[in-house]
């Protein structure tokens, strides 16, 4: 547990550190941003998005099967645990079924700064977050 910015009742979440290498992985940061937007959704369905912003950002915008399921496997045994273990997503074993779980304002506003950098650079196909 971290402490608030102001000093008052500590907030839940990652630490910073955690928080910073956590969002210093680009599958990780994508993953976030859409499980964030839309709720929870297959590890499947994730690693499709996931391979097809990739593919957008590098230029070409085009995804084969082999990319989808190198994708999926990292997914599955690197990204989706350690953001697990970081307490900033749930995942359904059982149901395979991979969610945001809002860990706290101080990483939502951390994310907020990592997607409206990318954003601004034109690095991300993500699209804007709805108001």
């Amino acid at each position: 547990m971290s402490s608030s910015p102001d000093g008052g009742i500590p907030s839940a979440g990652p630490s910073l550190d955690t928080a910073f290498g956590l969002l210093a992985d680009e599958t990780r940061r994508l993953s976030l941003y859409v499980l964030r937007e839309h709720g929870g959704m297959s590890l499947a369905d994730l690693a499709d998005v996931v391979t097809g912003w990739s593919a957008v950002r590098r230029g070409d915008g085009r995804a084969t099967a082999d990319d989808r399921r190198e994708r999926l496997v990292s997914l599955h045994h690197t990204h989706v645990p350690k953001l697990r273990a970081a307490g900033v997503v749930t995942y359904d074993d059982e149901t395979g079924v991979v969610a945001f779980a809002s860990p706290s304002e101080a990483f939502d506003r951390l994310l907020d700064a990592a997607l409206a950098i990318e954003t601004e650079a034109g690095e991300t196909a993500v699209p804007e977050p709805e108001q």
